[in-house]
């Protein structure tokens, strides 16, 4: 019921139809909603992730990351929010994650990227964000997981 996933199906679609074999993540793909402050999500919940971490043994990492720490939210005077990236701490994939805040809609879409490629915090960790933007946000919750991978 999202636009971009009905874009994103119908493209593929044509794709098949010329002779392409590609499928659609659907785990990769983000939603968002347009109050104020922005709410947005993709891939698992927590507890989807903790029945899956259950069922396939391994350690689940979840970390949270604050808006109030953000030098762009604190200039914007919007420092209410939060990230909370969902990760396997076996492999440091990237599972899930959740945003209340600031262009949260935004945001989102790096992690849904990360997810779409398979990567890892490790990875990520290592990528340099701008500096002042809201995308620290996200550049901190994946140093923040990478910290704790096995």
């Amino acid at each position: 019921m999202l636009a971009h996933t009905a874009a994103a199906q119908g493209t593929i679609a044509v794709d098949n139809i010329c002779g392409g074999n590609i499928e659609i993540n659907y785990k990769s793909i983000p939603a968002a909603t347009f109050t104020h402050p922005e709410i947005s999500s993709v891939g698992l919940s927590e507890a989807e992730a903790k029945e899956i971490s259950a069922k396939e043994n391994f350690t689940l990492g979840v970390v949270k990351s604050f808006f109030k720490a953000n030098s762009k939210a604190l200039a914007e005077l919007e420092s209410d929010g939060l990230l909370k990236l969902i990760f396997n701490k076996d492999n440091g994939k990237v599972l899930g994650a959740h945003i209340f805040g600031l262009h949260a809609a935004d945001l989102i879409q790096e992690i849904s990227n990360a997810i779409s490629r398979n990567q890892d915090v490790i990875q990520l960790s290592k990528e340099v964000h701008t500096h002042p933007t809201l995308s620290e946000v996200v550049e901190v919750a994946y140093k923040q997981a990478a910290s704790q991978i096995k």
